[in-house]
């Protein structure tokens, strides 16, 4: 049913307080139906002065007319109001609806703007209707989908423009060609003009870029400059962040590939590489996290490979405070060292044998093994019961107490 609110002033702008106003010196009729009173109520408002006129027509898909005549005094005004019931009544149309990229080439970090029109059954703008966009604007969803990597981009509401638009944008952070598409509650909605959207970035220069190492803060490295770690307690990630040779800051395509390779001290670790929106970061894996903190003091380097150029960072890690274990995961059995090698002793007694597992440098095991995977012999072929053994690990990782 279809609603109007009347006021009524005299003519010095003062709201009538008359409630039998239009029974008294107003007639109301339908140019379709005459002056038949079924068709309509109309009723006074105490809290808000004003008068409420519905329609009780049925709906029948037809334009109607009805006519207001004042005939107060001197007043004889007659007030015309039509609508088209079809039009106003009917549901969305996907058919008759469709969106508009408005730029389809851009430059990273530029805007992408997509107007989505939408239309009712009788191929009518949905925002003659004062309001009908605001309400249904949640309903309408606008997507790119990167066609290289398949990745799909969220545009955001942005405004409702004269020209009866819902109007959504994205920001371009990465370099890439996108396909848009468009929906109303899931339904896909037809698209005017072409709905590839291509970003390009500038190129990147690593000379110019900034590669930063992030501990308890932000720092930023450089090729010579070392930066010290206490990487028994600190493990740190690296985010680089593209600019061009003239310094400005740009982004990475989908093609682009990176790499960072930690090397020194007998040790090499490749860092993983994330790709984040507009940076790229690097990180160590779960194992070589583990690595990374028993690594011995001693100078490193970093090095930085991104699209064919290459860049070199130095690291100064302090270890643990000692300085006698090496770097190297594998254990060298014919390294390893007994202390002391020769016991005289008495039965009934005691006696400790320290073993310290050693690398092929020479240098300490800095690992702790499984003391299950110990056992022991003896020449005499005496019982478990007449020779007793037992193992633990002794003061230092590689290092184990016989007893």
């Amino acid at each position: 049913n279809f609603e109007y609110l009347f006021t009524i002033y005299d003519r010095n702008w003062n709201i009538l307080t008359k409630p039998n106003y239009f029974s008294n010196f107003a007639d109301i009729y339908c140019l379709q139906y005459g002056n038949d009173q079924t068709k309509f109520t109309i009723n006074y408002d105490y809290n808000e002065g004003a008068f409420y006129f519905r329609d009780k027509l049925d709906f029948q898909s037809q334009k109607y007319t009805w006519v207001f005549f004042m005939r107060d005094g001197t007043c004889n005004n007659k007030y015309y109001i039509t609508y088209d019931q079809a039009r106003i009544k009917i549901s969305i149309s996907i058919g008759y609806s469709y969106y508009k990229l408005l730029n389809n080439d851009l430059t990273i970090n530029e805007y992408a703007y997509v107007d989505v029109f939408l239309k009712d059954g009788n191929n009518a703008f949905m925002g003659i209707t004062q309001g009908k966009l605001d309400e249904i604007k949640d309903n309408v969803k606008v997507e790119a989908k990167d066609i290289k990597t398949n990745k799909i981009y969220q545009f955001e509401f942005s405004q409702i423009t004269s020209n009866y638009a819902i109007r959504l944008g994205l920001p371009c952070n990465v370099a890439s060609t996108f396909e848009v598409s468009a929906y109303y509650k899931n339904s896909e909605i037809p698209f005017s003009g072409s709905r590839i959207l291509t970003v390009v970035a500038p190129q990147f220069s690593l000379g110019y870029s900034k590669f930063q190492i992030i501990l308890a803060q932000t720092i930023d490295m450089y090729p010579n400059t070392k930066v010290t770690i206490q990487n028994n307690i600190q493990i740190p990630f690296y985010n680089l962040i593209l600019y061009t040779s003239g310094g400005i800051r740009t982004t990475f395509t989908s093609e682009s590939t990176f790499s960072c390779v930690m090397t020194g001290q007998d040790v090499s670790m490749t860092l993983d590489v994330t790709k984040k929106t507009d940076y790229i970061q690097f990180t160590y894996n779960s194992k070589d996290k583990e690595k990374f903190e028993k690594l011995r003091f001693g100078d490193y380097s970093l090095t930085l490979n991104a699209d064919g150029e290459s860049q070199n960072y130095q690291l100064y890690l302090l270890g643990d405070g000692e300085t006698d274990y090496s770097n190297l995961e594998e254990k060298d059995l014919s390294q390893t060292a007994v202390t002391p090698t020769h016991i005289d002793g008495n039965a009934g007694k005691a006696y400790n044998i320290m073993v310290e597992f050693r690398a092929k440098d020479g240098l300490r095991w800095n690992y702790w093994g499984s003391l299950s995977s110990f056992s022991f012999r003896n020449s005499y072929g005496l019982s478990s019961n007449d020779f007793i053994t037992k193992v633990s690990q002794g003061y230092k990782r590689g290092q184990y107490l016989i007893s």
